[in-house]
């Protein structure tokens, strides 16, 4: 039987043998120590360990363990080493300058000079083992090791390979502005790391922000990295007491995924299991699925660890670490399950909440045949598990209001704890003379007017606490000014009575203002306690900034006519409102016009009413606002009200429903789902009112609801949900205000313009307030082209093309619209030149000063068809006749004959023709395309021939000339933009770059001699059909006909 010592002798006997080649190099095979004196580095003596893997499975792989401030390659070798060999690494321990109890100085400690020739050395030991495999060498650092680990990494030590990955323990690097003779690598020393790095980290070692450092450097070079950052942990993490295991089983997984650890014949593991789950402190959680898998060993032999980066820490006392109780122990992860499909139970600590990191780490084969890991990385959120209190006024919402000299009517409460709660004031002020009481009552009054904000906290009886913000509002007397208003009636002829508020500023002002027809209860009148209560309420809102300034008009319901045009008796509340209040209202006073503007609501059977008028004429109103309305069926109305119930509705039902909300809801609810939002706060009449409320969730139209528990009165429902309910009216009147559209000229978005011309084009809106504001969204304007803030768009383009771009307009109220309009320049159109007659009766031209460099004069009979009078010529002079240069051919037409001219500028372009292809240049574009001509002398007629998807001009035109020459016609064809069928869709077809290339082919044919010009048609195939009816539609008579193969027009959309 072999002795250990000889054991040990004959596993390093390959090692002893190659490092007797490596001169200097010295090894004792009984405690695995060696000694190098590089004869290149004379008297620079590197000491340590160097051991061979014990597993025979082992491929190669060797790492360089770098040891602590204090520490030493011993300690490092018997705790690290004596690991990694089981693992298959070849192992080298150098003794480092920063070793002993005093270790070093800044200068000569970390990653310093000396250490980085230390480094070097064992680089050069390694690669003189014939089984190291040099493309996969890690290294593994803790502390002072950790810093020259990072430093090391970042030099990539020539002529070896770069360091394959590296794991570092407490280590890092500076940050921005770091020294060089620091034991810390500055951010430029680790800007050249390529190998991935593994970071552990404690955050009771306060050098953690190194690791942070570090970890930004890496993330700021795309390399890859992970932080570890454990909580209370002190710096000797790498500890045996401390995170030993963690590092190990993650570390090994960590150099299998960047190709370290590799054996023959095995594959790492596979695991999968959701990135996160949350569970309830001290509670255990359900199972978490986790797959897991390999190619080599069986699932039943696979091993799976899970570590906290949250887990329970011993405390210390050198150096000093206070004992910590982890969120979630490891021993609060608990393994279930078999084969591939495991499972772990959470059990985290009771009483903590947060987010923990656990790793998940999957190991699979042995020792002896070699292991290979994976890591998944699991984010665990603890919850408390008691659900959160909610807190409001029991009257609901966070907002009251309380009149000067009143005692708040509405209280605290909480939900979703265990009762009774106590109150108290976190932060903030009551109004003074308020107090909060501990059950959530208010005592006390106050005489300051204004608003106060507070935080208010509530614990139950179990320790639960919630907090949340509050508003208390003390009402200040109204500032407005109500006044009664009486004239006749258009429609019934008689007095018609209200009040109206006007907002303070009103007078001397030139504002417009959304308006607000408030409708009072049974037994009440126009000039009732609501024309102090209602404005009051809206100046505090104001006040709150909850709601702009509004008019309010307060008509008169005849006592208790529902609001209805009473049958039996001379009570037309209706018709007062819709035919003779609004109009009245719009035509003398400063309101803005328009149902988008304007408000129902009402109190008790002015609730009844407002609900009416809302879903009877949705288009008058943008909202309805209903305080405890009297919202009653027929039965109970004929329960009742059995007096009105004669009077108004003479005991019909079918008159009843004219004026009930429950019968229009159903009639108009397609229009109320879309347009009418309405909102309820309800005291007494709880049950009416939820019956409203499921009438309109029947339809399922928009709606808020709240029940306040307050007695039927619209003063304390004001104070309690005023500030709600004109809030919710603000948000309703910015909706309807965008109600409104653009117009344009002509009716579309479409505009068109000519360079060199000045365009003049007006945009308007309809539907909002005037005065208007434009201006322009998105997108560009030709140059030489600007929108006033009128909405006039003016200038004159300078170039071609097409512009898309979006207009915004604002109306006075705040509502806005946008449209996007397409603006496409052209080329200036044909030139109507002026003629005369000379002595000798023929007829001059007087020549356009701005023609370009080809023309070509046309003739109409009726401005309506026109026909080319000659050939194109070049540009020579300024003036032209019959009988000039002989360029022109024709009789002269008799002196009493009418005729009309016109010079087509075709511009300043080049052609080139060479053989059957040409090539027209202008200042926008250029375009290519064949041309080929018949024999003969001429003038020919022509064919300009438009090629499909895919296809080009020499393909699909030159085959098709073949065809058409011998009809002797002239044959030209371009290269359109769906040579590219890939290209965007707007580009294909018709589109405005094809159509100006069809110009580009006419003007190479003007520019010919030998074409005849009133004989030009077009032929096209697939989108080339799509571009010649396109083209042909604006080109008009200059194109005699067209021919179309594969293609067509669309309908409209």
């Amino acid at each position: 039987m072999k002795t250990p010592f000889a054991i040990l002798c004959l596993l390093f006997c390959v090692l002893t043998a190659q490092a007797q080649t490596l001169p200097g190099f010295s090894f004792n095979t009984g405690d695995n120590s060696f000694t190098y004196d590089d004869p290149d580095d004379p008297g620079a003596v590197v000491t340590g360990y160097i051991r061979k893997p014990t597993t025979a499975a082992a491929s190669g792989q060797a790492i360089l363990i770098c040891h602590g401030k204090g520490g030493s390659a011993a300690n490092f070798n018997s705790q690290h080493a004596a690991n990694f060999v089981q693992w298959g690494y070849y192992c080298i321990v150098p003794q480092l300058s920063h070793a002993g109890a005093g270790g070093g100085t800044s200068s000569n400690e970390g990653y310093c000079p000396e250490n980085s020739r230390i480094g070097r050395a064992c680089l050069k030991i390694l690669a003189d083992v014939p089984t190291v495999d040099t493309t996969r060498v890690a290294m593994f650092g803790h502390s002072m090791g950790a810093y020259f680990t990072g430093g090391f990494c970042g030099e990539n030590p020539s002529p070896y390979p770069a360091l394959r990955a590296a794991i570092l323990g407490a280590g890092g690097s500076q940050g921005t502005g770091g020294s060089s003779t620091n034991a810390l690598p500055t951010q430029a020393e680790v800007a050249g790391i390529t190998a991935p790095m593994l970071l552990f980290h404690g955050t009771q070692d306060t050098s953690y922000p190194r690791s942070q450092d570090l970890k930004a450097s890496l993330d700021a070079n795309s390399v890859p990295n992970r932080l570890l950052l454990y909580q209370a942990v002190p710096h000797g993490i790498m500890d045996a007491n401390q995170k030993r295991a963690d590092v190990y089983s993650i570390g090994r997984a960590w150099f299998t995924t960047h190709g370290v650890l590799s054996f023959a014949g095995n594959t790492a593991p596979t695991i999968s299991a959701p990135a996160s789950v949350t569970v309830t402190a001290g509670v255990a959680s359900s199972p978490v699925a986790v797959t897991i898998g390999d190619g080599q060993t069986a699932a039943s032999a696979l091993t799976v660890e899970a570590f906290s980066l949250d887990a329970d820490v011993a405390g210390t006392t050198t150096p000093p670490v206070p004992a910590y109780s982890g969120r979630l122990n490891n021993s609060g992860l608990v393994w279930g399950g078999s084969g591939a499909n495991r499972t772990l139970t959470i059990t985290p600590a009771a009483g903590v909440t947060g987010t923990v990191e656990v790793a998940l780490v999957v190991t699979d084969g042995t020792v002896s045949t070699g292991q290979l890991a994976t890591v998944h990385y699991l984010q665990v959120t603890i919850t408390s598990g008691a659900p959160p209190l909610t807190l409001a006024y029991n009257t609901g919402g966070t907002r009251i209001n309380v009149n000067r000299n009143a005692t708040p009517g509405s209280s605290l409460t909480a939900t979703g704890g265990t009762a009774p709660y106590s109150w108290a004031l976190v932060s903030g002020s009551l109004p003074a003379g308020i107090t909060l009481n501990s059950n959530g009552t208010f005592s006390g009054t106050s005489t300051a007017s204004g608003g106060h904000t507070f935080r208010a906290r509530a614990t139950d009886t179990l320790g639960a606490t919630g907090e949340a913000d509050f508003s208390l509002w003390v009402n200040a007397t109204r500032q407005g000014t109500v006044t009664p208003i009486t004239f006749n009636g258009p429609v019934t002829g008689a007095p018609v009575t209200f009040s109206l508020y006007l907002p303070p500023g009103y007078s001397g002002g030139s504002a417009s203002y959304p308006i607000v027809y408030h409708l009072h209860g049974i037994g009440g009148t126009h000039d009732g306690p609501q024309i102090t209560t209602v404005p009051v309420s809206h100046e505090a809102a104001v006040s709150a900034g909850l709601i702009e300034p509004c008019i309010i008009v307060f008509p008169d319901g005849y006592n208790d006519s529902f609001w209805a045009d009473a049958i039996n008796v001379v009570k037309p509340a209706e018709t007062n409102i819709m035919q003779e209040i609004i109009p009245h209202m719009e035509a003398n006073y400063r309101v803005r016009p328009g149902g988008n503007h304007r408000v129902i609501q009402g109190f008790s059977m002015g609730g009844f009413g407002a609900a009416k008028f809302a879903t009877k004429f949705p288009a008058s109103f943008a909202c309805c606002a209903v305080y405890d309305g009297a919202m009653l069926t027929w039965t109970q109305m004929q329960q009742r009200h059995a007096n009105q119930t004669a009077n108004i509705f003479n005991n019909s039902m079918a008159a009843y429903n004219d004026h009930s909300a429950f019968h229009w809801v159903v009639q108009n609810a397609a229009t109320l789902r879309d347009s009418m939002p309405f909102r309820d706060a309800v005291g007494d009449l709880v049950s009416e009112n939820q019956a409203w409320k499921a009438a309109l969730d029947a339809q399922s139209i928009p709606s808020g609801y709240v029940e306040t528990g307050l007695p039927h009165s619209v003063g304390p429902l004001l104070d309690a949900q005023g500030a709600n309910m004109w809030e919710f009216i603000a948000a309703a009147l910015a909706a309807a205000a965008d109600d409104f559209t653009i117009s344009f000229p002509g009716g579309g978005a479409e505009l068109a313009a000519s360079t060199g011309s000045a365009m003049n084009v007006t945009l308007s809106a309809s539907g909002g307030t005037a005065p208007y504001t434009w201006s322009v969204l998105s997108g560009a304007l030709p140059a030489g082209v600007t929108l006033s803030s009128a909405g006039v768009l003016s200038g004159t383009p300078t170039a071609t093309g097409t512009f898309t771009f979006t207009v915004q307009v604002s109306d006075s109220g705040g509502g806005t619209d946008t449209q996007q309009l397409v603006l496409t320049v052209n080329a200036p159109p044909a030139i109507t030149p002026q003629a005369s007659r000379d002595v000798n009766g023929n007829i001059v031209l007087a020549w356009p000063t701005t023609i370009g460099a080809w023309y070509q004069v046309e003739v109409s009979d009726d401005l309506m068809n026109w026909l080319p009078l000659g050939v194109a010529v070049a540009a020579t002079q300024t003036a032209m006749s019959w009988t000039d240069n002989g360029t022109l051919t024709g009789t002269p037409p008799a002196t009493d004959d009418r005729r009309f001219y016109r010079v087509r500028d075709f511009g300043v372009f080049t052609v080139n023709v060479s053989g059957n292809n040409f090539t027209y240049t202008d200042a926008q574009r250029s375009v290519t395309g064949v041309l080929r001509t018949p024999t003969g002398s001429g003038s020919f007629p022509a064919v300009i021939i438009n090629h499909g998807t895919s296809g080009t001009a020499a393909g699909y035109a030159g085959a098709r000339a073949n065809e058409m020459l011998p009809w002797g016609l002239v044959c030209i064809g371009a290269n359109l933009t769906h040579q590219d069928a890939n290209g965007p869709e707007v580009d294909l077809g018709h589109s405005p770059e094809n159509h100006a290339r069809i110009e580009a082919c006419l003007a190479v044919l003007a520019s010919r001699g030998y074409v005849d010009m009133n004989r030009v048609v077009m032929f096209g195939n697939s989108r080339g059909g799509f571009t010649t009816a396109g083209s042909a539609s604006l080109l008009h008579s200059r194109i005699k006909a067209i021919g179309i193969c594969a293609g067509g027009v669309r309908s409209e959309e």
